[in-house]
This record gives C-alpha cells, sequence and structure tokens, in this order.
C-alpha cells in the first residue's frame, strides 16, 4: 500500500514548498482513510507507509487525475497565500493509501518528481 502525491511543477516552488504541502496532503489522507474510508491504515503503517511523489506540468493535467481517481481517498491542497503562490492556489493531489497496483495503473504514466 502507498499514498501517492502528485505536484503541480509548473509553479517553480522550493523543495521546502513542496513538502509542506505534500506533509498537509499525507495528514489529510490518513484521517479520511480512517474517519470515511475505514482504510487499514495500520497495515499501512506496518508496511513502511511509503509515499510517492510525481510530478505533472499544469493545474489542468492535476485535475484530470483527480477526477479520474475513485474508490479511494483523495485530497486538493491549495495554498494560504503567504509565501510563494496566490492564496487559492492548487499545489498538490493526494490520493490513497491504497494497494499498489491500483495506484500504479492510475499513476503509472506520471515521473517521479
Amino acid at each position: 500500500m502507498k499514498q501517492v502525491f502528485i505536484v503541480r511543477r509548473d509553479l517553480g516552488m522550493s523543495t521546502g514548498k513542496i513538502a509542506v504541502q505534500v506533509a498537509h496532503a499525507s495528514q489529510q489522507l490518513c484521517e479520511m482513510a480512517i474517519k470515511r474510508f475505514n482504510m487499514d491504515y495500520e497495515r499501512w503503517k506496518r508496511e513502511g507507509a511509503k509515499k510517492v511523489v510525481l510530478y505533472v506540468n499544469s493545474k489542468d493535467e492535476l485535475l484530470k487525475f483527480y477526477d479520474d481517481v475513485i474508490g479511494m481517498p483523495k485530497v486538493l491542497i491549495t495554498d494560504a497565500g503567504l509565501t510563494e503562490v496566490p492564496a487559492g492556489t492548487v499545489t498538490v493531489a493526494g490520493f490513497g493509501p491504497a494497494e499498489d497496483g491500483k495506484m500504479n495503473r492510475f499513476f503509472g504514466s506520471l515521473p517521479l518528481l
């Protein structure tokens, strides 16, 4: 099982900014997985709590993946606008945890960040 994060590379966010946005997504996904999806969160943790960070080059690409994924926790992260990007900017989409095979089918075409 793993979580997958898709980062918008077109925004030119710093490494630190990306890390924070992905952390926000991971936290929200974990809460959602437990509360709304009854996911085996403990199994994911036992297996190493895998995470993969991928990228796209536009908001449209990110939203296409987000809209196409069903049957697992997913979140869109929008920024507060206090540092590098304007308020309300969609920065990251996060998914899972879900089975590796399912994740690979949805996201296997995307490059690693």
